[in-house]
């Protein structure tokens, strides 16, 4: 019975865990939602493995209910691997590896106390199967990081430390029991914390391999609330080379302006928001950037049009070019940041990456058919077929804008790890009144 109490109250604490983990902003919606997902579905089968448990214990000859409990432990045990994969993903691995150095090193340290003073060998027990737990949690989050990695030099070096870290738990627990079968042995108390010590040296190498090699991931960029004034930008570039064309210019100043409602011009928003957080760059040494405020200004040059107001586009024939010109730039954009995710060495970054450029040529298409169906629904007398135009439009320019802005911070994630020998290495990201970053590192 007290057993069933231990695991509902460590079942507990592990959805409350994962809570904290989803709730703490270290990772994405999408992330979070997943984690609180998968640690419903964990607790649900804690509550059921409890009863079935019972009953198998009640009733030790009853085959059914032993199969049951069989399946459903099988099940749970599924869970708690799926869980522990997600939470592993969006935990910093270098701040894991640290928090469980300390753990270990001051286990093993407790653990070599117990057993010189000749103590209770349950408690030796007790703290051998946290160190050897503890050490196997740093080699799992050290594969995740291997198989993560297409770096063939840091993958050999982080494998070889996890390997002598796992052959260092078995030797050290066997020492343990040792201790406790005769507990006054001097040279078996020696065995002992010689194996321990080897179990911390282990885990402290394994975090340094990583260290050594490790990028911090950047803080994310400021958002804005569309309720919100936005952050002051600073005034275009004097560089002759970025002087944009006249109609160009009108557009940047009205991006620049304070942020209209999303309901009172959507488009306009949507463009407005983007230019905001590429404007945070450097364009120089950095032609990504350059592109993002580009597909902006000229969507914002679209919105003006459509709301009837005077500008740079004057018919309906302006209105379908700038919308083939905005895709051609979407594509311009889809082949520069395929090269930075051919040329990254972080898998999930990659992958992340890549996935959100499969959107673009989709998006983009769309945008060049609905400006058309627009530009004929314009002055046709139909006003049902105007409005959904509009609407289908505005629902798509909007999806292309967000989908830019998601495709620009995965491309910054993703150059954090580029292979210094692509040409794509030279790309440069530097927060305007900040320190330049030219992206060269080998992890």
């Amino acid at each position: 019975r007290s057993s069933d109490l231990d695991f509902e109250t460590h079942a507990v604490q592990l959805a409350e865990t994962t809570e904290l983990i989803a709730s703490s902003g270290g990772c994405s919606d999408a992330a979070a939602a997943n984690l609180r997902q998968q640690a419903a579905k964990l607790k649900d089968l804690s509550s059921v493995i409890v009863p079935a448990a019972r009953v198998v214990l009640d009733n030790p000859d009853n085959q059914p209910a032993k199969d049951y409990l069989r399946t459903m432990k099988d099940r749970w045990l599924q869970a708690a691997e799926s869980l522990t994969a997600s939470v592993d993903g969006v935990v910093d691995s270098l701040e894991f590896m640290k928090v469980s150095e300390a753990k270990v090193h001051a286990d093993v340290k407790e653990a070599k106390r117990i057993a010189l003073a000749e103590e209770d060998p349950k408690k030796l027990i007790v703290k051998a199967s946290s160190i050897a737990r503890q050490a196997n949690r740093v080699i799992q989050v050290a594969q995740v990081e291997a198989e993560n990695s297409e770096n063939p030099e840091f993958v050999a070096k982080l494998s070889a430390a996890s390997k002598a870290l796992s052959e260092s738990v078995s030797p050290m627990v066997v020492e343990a029991r040792s201790v406790v079968t005769s507990p006054q042995n001097k040279d078996i108390q020696r065995k002992f914390c010689t194996a321990a010590d080897k179990v911390a040296e282990g885990v402290t190498t394994v975090r340094t391999v990583i260290e050594d090699n490790w990028v911090p991931p950047r803080p994310p960029l400021p958002e804005f609330e569309e309720e919100e004034e936005p952050p002051e930008l600073p005034p275009p570039p004097e560089d002759p080379a970025l002087l944009l064309p006249a109609e160009m210019q009108e557009a940047e100043e009205l991006l620049r302006a304070p942020l209209p409602s999303k309901e009172d011009n959507p488009i306009h928003h949507a463009a407005a928001s983007t230019f905001h957080e590429a404007d945070q760059w450097d364009e120089k040494g950095n032609s990504l950037i350059g592109l993002v405020k580009q597909m902006a200004r000229k969507m914002a040059m679209m919105s003006k049009y459509m709301r009837g107001e005077a500008g740079e586009l004057r018919g309906k024939a302006d209105l379908i070019r700038m919308a083939k010109e905005i895709a051609r730039d979407a594509q311009d954009l889809l082949k520069f940041a395929r090269q930075i995710a051919e040329a990254c060495m972080d898998k999930r970054a990659k992958t992340n990456l890549l996935q959100l450029l499969d959107r673009i040529p989709t998006v983009s298409t769309q945008l060049k058919i609905l400006a058309t169906v627009k530009a004929t629904s314009m002055g046709s007398g139909d006003a049902k077929a105007d409005a959904d135009a509009t609407e289908m439009l505005v629902g798509n320019a909007e999806n292309l804008m967000r989908t830019v802005k998601d495709v620009m911070r995965a491309a910054e994630a993703a150059s954090i790890r580029l292979r210094p020998d692509s040409p794509i290495a030279a790309i440069i990201w530097r927060r305007k009144g900040g320190q330049a970053r030219r992206i060269s590192v080998s992890y």
